[in-house]
């Protein structure tokens, strides 16, 4: 119980803190973090990636999906009750606004072949040292990344989101790097 009030407390920290960053700034920093990951051989052989449409706290991702679905096959999660299926990202036009967190999502299909994902960029409310993330408390990404075995997992986050350490239990999801501006 002491984790979950942990936890709790330490969501509510992090968006403080993350008031205090301005929108030019978040749209710097993302760039610096993708450019990042853009350098990373595994990012560069990926062929299949799972990226995310991002809200106004995260690490800003609209401008890598578009240019990425160019270059790549790049997948996008979808609330479905709840739990996380994945959808292929083609055009913004082609995505609807979700009723649950106002996230914009791709409409079609579900893509099944999970076995085909190279690389997932995760979003988080926290990151810390040892690759723990902290998310947004709905379970969503640690129901949904057990299922990518073959994916390589890299969290992303402002700077002032990695911390020392994070409370984190047996169902949190390490990520295998956490990248971040």
């Amino acid at each position: 119980m002491d984790i979950i009030l942990s936890k709790k407390e330490l969501r509510k920290e992090v968006k403080s803190l993350k008031l205090q960053i301005t929108s030019k700034q978040k749209l710097v920093s993302s760039a610096i973090i993708f450019e990042k990951i853009e350098n990373i051989e595994i990012f560069q052989k990926a062929k299949t990636i799972l990226l995310y449409w991002s809200l106004d706290d995260e690490v800003a991702t609209h401008n890598h999906v578009k240019k990425w679905s160019t270059q790549k096959k790049v997948l996008l999660p979808v609330i479905d009750k709840d739990e996380l299926v994945i959808r292929e990202f083609t055009d913004e036009g082609l995505m609807k606004e979700s009723l649950r967190f106002g996230i914009k999502e791709p409409i079609g299909e579900n893509f099944v072949q999970l076995e085909q994902i190279d690389l997932v960029v995760v979003p988080g409310i926290a990151f810390d040292k040892n690759n723990n993330r902290l998310g947004r408390g709905k379970g969503y990404y640690d129901k949904l990344l057990p299922k990518l075995i073959s994916a390589y997992k890299i969290g992303v986050c402002y700077r002032l989101q990695l911390l020392e350490e994070i409370p984190f239990d047996e169902k949190d999801v390490k990520m295998d790097f956490v990248v971040t501006d």
